[in-house]
């Protein structure tokens, strides 16, 4: 059997920057999971995701998506970087709605080619921890966390935890990756965005997480959301706003991850990044 892939980075425009994925988007809606499962830890890369039935009339399409460790029910860069190929390949075209385990996303491509996703509805709660545990975790001296933007959990599917710092305290972030791993596996969460706001309308910001190996990553449309989520709930802003998360630079693949809030309604969010394809391939398989 012959599978054919293609590998993409997104949220970036320039090629071996932002997140890579592979996206498997032909024969694929007969294989189990434990097989889909053993792709992805060959292809071994942040997420691979699996098309598993092609677009129909009304432009809906199945997916799923996995770590090299675990099935996720919903992720951004696979989200976006799914649709890209699904285009390229002329199964769509400006838009579309993608069904995964996490529910039904709208999917679109605008004109300077940024293709945006809406998230399923957000839910932020206070954290459930202490915080000079959190503050020991991340090396951090606790007195950098702030009452004025407190640490919470966010997210859309995916929950996760909030941690606004001041600018120059976001590169010198230096986690003891083992209580780290420990106190997301206590408080139930994914992983820990730290956010920080370098400009107007622009934050600067790291994720750490993952399964059982804490890493960090190079761009996460899911936590990008789940702050999005924070920031509409925690000041109740109703007034369209677009604006930029630079992440990955500590990592040499540096990532434009853009958010809209209050857009399409009041309270609506939507992430949106570009997509450039970097390899296409044939996974072989025994028969």
């Amino acid at each position: 059997m012959q599978l054919p892939f293609q590998q993409v980075d997104v949220f970036t425009q320039t090629p071996l920057q932002g997140n890579p994925l592979a996206v498997f988007w032909m024969g694929t809606d007969a294989l189990d999971t434990q097989l889909l499962q053993n792709i992805a830890r060959e292809m071994n890369l942040p997420e691979t995701i699996f098309v598993t039935a092609l677009p129909d009339p009304n432009h809906a399409y199945t997916v799923r998506i996995f770590t090299t460790e675990q099935e996720l029910p919903f992720a951004g860069h696979p989200t976006i970087g799914a649709f890209y190929v699904l285009q390229r390949h002329g199964y769509l075209k400006a838009d579309g709605l993608q069904l995964s385990p996490a529910g039904v996303t709208r999917v679109s491509m605008d004109t300077q080619h940024v293709i945006w996703f809406s998230p399923p509805r957000g839910l932020v709660q206070e954290m459930d921890g202490s915080w000079s545990r959190l503050a020991a975790a991340l090396s951090l001296d606790i007195s950098l966390l702030s009452y004025d933007r407190p640490p919470m959990v966010a997210g859309t599917g995916l929950m996760q935890l909030m941690v606004p710092l001041r600018q120059d305290c976001v590169a010198k972030i230096e986690p003891n990756f083992s209580q780290l791993a420990l106190l997301l596996s206590d408080w139930h969460v994914n992983g820990v965005y730290i956010v920080a706001q370098s400009a107007p309308g622009e934050y600067h910001a790291r994720f750490f997480g993952g399964g059982r190996t804490i890493t960090e990553d190079s761009a996460t449309g899911s936590a990008a959301a789940a702050w999005g989520t924070y920031l509409l709930q925690t000041t109740g802003a109703t007034s369209p706003e677009r604006f930029l998360i630079r992440q990955g630079e500590e990592m040499g693949r540096p990532s434009q991850l853009w958010v809209r809030l209050n857009v399409v309604s009041p309270g609506s969010l939507e992430i949106g990044g570009h997509v450039v394809p970097v390899i296409a391939g044939t996974f072989s398989m025994p028969d």
